[in-house]
């Protein structure tokens, strides 16, 4: 345990105020408060907290919605009935802390650590944790049916979560034991069998899919916005985490137009207009962070060999085809498909006729799949020996524009042609695109330029 002293290092005493405890809105940087009961009930709404510390300090019943705090301790703090709503903490710490009977809804946690702490009957909704952890005994207190719709990512837990209606409304939580959350899909998917599954391992983008896509058509009256937020949420954590793919993030946005579409005559389209946007910016931070790849190779792409474990149908290597296609030629059919193998399926895809570079080519398949390892197989040209001619030669192919890095996704909202035609892919063939979003390996050999190649 750090000493008193130790927490007002490089930090000012948290400027109290007389006969008032009301401090929204106002900014605390690098200050410390300690064994103190002064902030018991106060309203700390929109407030900013960076590098400060609260040691034996009562915040109970305390406000914090729409507060932003980062790199904050917290230590043996009664926190208990405090809300956090619409709050945001980054590099934060909580430990022996008492959080009983609070409600957080619709806050963000990232690089959280809760050590020692507890959470009794607090409600906890609509949040999202990113690299958090939750250790020596904490998560004993989310195995409550009061913790719902709520994502975890990459999160790190000393337990798990026995209760099974709290593993199917959460996504990303731990069982205490894997064999509770096995799932066997049947025809409908629901989102509670996709939460079951996420607690045991990935999720592919395919089940989300369907999932939401069952959720949609089988809405009664007016969609519970929980659940709403709840799909976009789910959404963003797995963009986040390049489990689902720019096509695929495009087909629900899909999916939710036309559910909006029904409200318009029956309802408010409000309620699904935030799933809408929470997927439209996590698509449009997917489609910047492909086209901005700087690990891009260089050269002319000849060809893709993509294996999947997973069975798939010539159907569905033709519309992958089909898709490159779109994306890197405008439909000029110059991307075809050369052959299938079975076993494991083997996709052999010709770009000879297509002339495109390999950064481009890199891209496209990005934007069609995200959970594709992708390595590169360069090949030597070589030129073959002609003899001299009278005639002047035939001037090369300019090259140039091709060459050229792919522009970013501008946040003008002028797309980017990639996005346009990747949307006129998914058009045609949507859900083939969305079952092929799922790991693969894919290898694509490049030129070193138009020459005639062989291999090393």
């Amino acid at each position: 345990m750090m000493t008193s002293a130790h927490w007002g290092i490089g930090r000012n005493p948290f400027p109290l105020l007389e006969g008032d405890n009301d401090y929204s809105g106002k900014d605390f940087d690098s200050v410390v408060l300690q064994d103190s009961k002064s902030l018991s009930h106060a309203f700390l709404n929109g407030v900013t907290l960076s590098n400060a510390a609260f040691i034996r300090a009562d915040l109970d019943q305390c406000e914090f919605g729409e507060a932003e705090l980062t790199k904050t301790t917290f230590v043996e703090c009664l926190l208990a009935g405090t809300d956090f709503v619409r709050a945001t903490f980054k590099d934060v710490l909580f430990e022996d802390c008492d959080l009983t009977d609070g409600e957080w809804r619709e806050s963000t946690f990232t690089r959280v650590r809760f050590v020692r702490c507890k959470f009794a009957h607090t409600t906890v909704n609509l949040c999202s944790f990113y690299d958090c952890a939750i250790l020596e005994g904490s998560v004993e207190g989310l195995d409550y049916k009061a913790v719902n719709y709520n994502v975890f990512s990459r999160c790190t837990f000393d337990g798990g979560i026995s209760n099974e209606t709290v593993l199917s409304r959460n996504f990303g939580l731990r069982p205490t034991k894997s064999s509770s959350s096995v799932v066997h899909f049947g025809s409908h998917v629901t989102l509670e069998q996709v939460c079951l599954l996420s607690s045991s391992g990935p999720v592919g983008a395919f089940d989300v899919v369907r999932a939401i896509e069952n959720e949609c058509a089988n809405f009664r009256g007016r969609m519970k916005k929980l659940r709403l937020e709840f799909i976009g949420n789910i959404v963003r954590l797995m963009a986040s985490e390049a489990r689902i793919s720019s096509s695929s993030l495009i087909y629900i946005e899909g999916v939710l137009s036309g559910l909006g579409a029904l409200f318009l005559e029956d309802g408010d389209p409000q309620a699904v207009l935030s799933a809408f946007i929470t997927v439209r910016n996590a698509l449009f931070e997917r489609v910047n962070a492909t086209l901005l790849d700087t690990d891009a190779p260089a050269g002319i792409a000849d060809r893709l060999a993509l294996t999947y474990e997973a069975q798939f149908s010539r159907d569905e290597g033709e519309a992958l085809a089909q898709a490159l296609d779109h994306i890197l030629t405008d439909g000029s059919r110059t991307v075809t498909l050369t052959s299938v193998q079975h076993g494991s399926t083997i996709f052999n895809i010709d770009f000879h006729g297509a002339v495109c570079t390999a950064a481009a080519t890199w891209a496209a398949v990005n934007l069609l799949l995200s959970q594709a390892k992708t390595s590169i197989k360069t090949i030597k040209a070589i030129k073959a020996e002609f003899k001299k001619r009278k005639s002047a030669p035939k001037p090369k192919r300019d090259l140039t524009r091709a060459k050229k890095a792919t522009p970013a996704l501008l946040l003008s909202g002028k797309e980017p042609p990639e996005l346009v035609r990747l949307r006129r892919a998914v058009h045609q063939n949507g859900l083939l695109l969305v079952q092929l979003d799922a790991p693969a390996m894919a290898t694509l050999h490049v030129r070193e330029d138009g020459m005639r190649a062989r291999e090393d």
